[in-house]
């Protein structure tokens, strides 16, 4: 509520969570892998916007293109694709 200034009926909340995790493991479970996918990629943050990176003590602009089969984070960076995995790069402020 210190956020929102709203109130939640947190158990209302929870079936929602739980409503929508059980719809996405029905849709995985029927092999819907290119809904999930291209779901997944219309709410990736930041998707094909120019932004600045940090890895391994280096900055420097990128896009985030997409995410690869092991599920790491595909940046364009001076003409150049690499995949990144979750603790290998951060957005820099």
């Amino acid at each position: 509520a210190l956020v929102t200034k709203k109130l939640f009926d947190l158990q209302e909340v929870l079936e929602n969570v739980l409503n929508h995790l059980e719809a996405r493991y029905l849709q995985l479970r029927q092999n819907y892998v290119e809904e999930l996918q291209a779901d997944y990629l219309k709410n990736l943050y930041r998707l094909h916007e120019l932004h600045k990176f940090q890895s391994m003590g280096q900055e420097f602009e990128g896009r985030i293109t997409g995410v690869d089969a092991d599920g790491k984070l595909r940046v364009l960076s001076s003409g150049e694709e690499r995949a990144y995995g979750i603790k290998e790069i951060s957005f820099v402020q």
